[in-house]
Parts: structure tokens; C-alpha cells; sequence
């Protein structure tokens, strides 16, 4: 019984570390990744068109 006790704890042992591996792994290739942003600059993109047509809007009605 002990036996297996120890292989429990290094299966755990090994698998928490293959998990930080991992994880650290995809960390860097994130920080690294040059299209990381590209959702967030649509999103910007799309806000500055709204301000836009929005004080367009206003304008064309403080003319009237």
C-alpha cells in the first residue's frame, strides 16, 4: 500500500508540473504574439465610427 501511496504522489507530482509547464508555455507564446490585441483594435475601431457618426448627427442638427 505504501508503493502505491508514493506513485499516486509522484503521478500527482509529475502532472502538476507537466500542467505548469504548460501553462507557462502558453504565456509566453501569448506575450509573444503579435495578433494578441486584434479583437480589442476591432473593438476601438468600431467605437471611434460610432463617436463619429454620432457627433456627424450632432452637428447636422445643431444646423437646423
Amino acid at each position: 500500500q505504501e508503493s502505491d501511496e508514493d506513485l499516486l504522489r509522484s503521478l500527482r507530482d509529475l502532472t502538476r508540473s507537466r500542467l505548469e509547464e504548460g501553462i507557462s508555455s502558453l504565456l509566453e507564446h501569448r506575450r509573444s504574439d503579435p495578433h494578441r490585441f486584434v479583437f480589442q483594435k476591432a473593438q476601438e475601431r468600431q467605437n471611434q465610427k460610432q463617436e463619429a457618426a454620432v457627433a456627424s448627427v450632432q452637428e447636422a442638427a445643431s444646423k437646423l
